[in-house]
């Protein structure tokens, strides 16, 4: 039954959150229910942390107030709005800088392109050098065209 399913769903997860080794849940939409209630939040070590990815859309922490941060006998409830919208403005950055410190690899202290043959980093993204292809992948990939 669906209840039988729910009380046993709670068991398992309120055991995780005691010892602190739940790290992540996600719930199905269709089946979106309050999961961790205020009782089982005792039970868990000051410091936790629970990120309600639910929150704008009622939570699935009995605590989570959506847009606020609250904090319950130790524990921060967590319950951020509009994640989607936040997550491409996040890799975009990580993207940028991650861009940003590859091309500080190309460059020599004087600013000129520097092509170091020992850096792992730059012998793994380099297609070409002085004409010839340097990449046994692309030269596999080309070979079989």
């Amino acid at each position: 039954s669906a209840e039988g399913i729910e009380e046993n769903r709670t068991k398992i997860l309120y055991k995780g959150l005691k010892v602190g080794t739940v790290k992540k849940v996600t719930i199905n939409a269709d089946l979106q229910s309050v999961l961790v209630k205020a009782e089982m939040m005792r039970g868990m070590r000051p410091g936790s942390i629970v990120v309600d990815l639910a929150a704008e859309t009622g939570g699935n922490c009995e605590l989570t107030k959506s847009g606020e941060t609250v904090v319950h006998d130790g524990v921060k409830v967590i319950g951020p709005e509009d994640v989607p919208s936040s997550v491409a403005a996040h890799a975009s950055q990580m993207y940028a800088r991650n861009m940003a410190n590859f091309l500080m690899l190309l460059r020599a202290e004087n600013g000129a392109a520097d092509i170091d043959s020992d850096d792992e980093i730059i012998v793994g993204t380099l297609v070409g050098k002085g004409g010839e292809i340097t990449n046994q992948r692309v030269k596999d990939a080309l070979e079989r065209v």
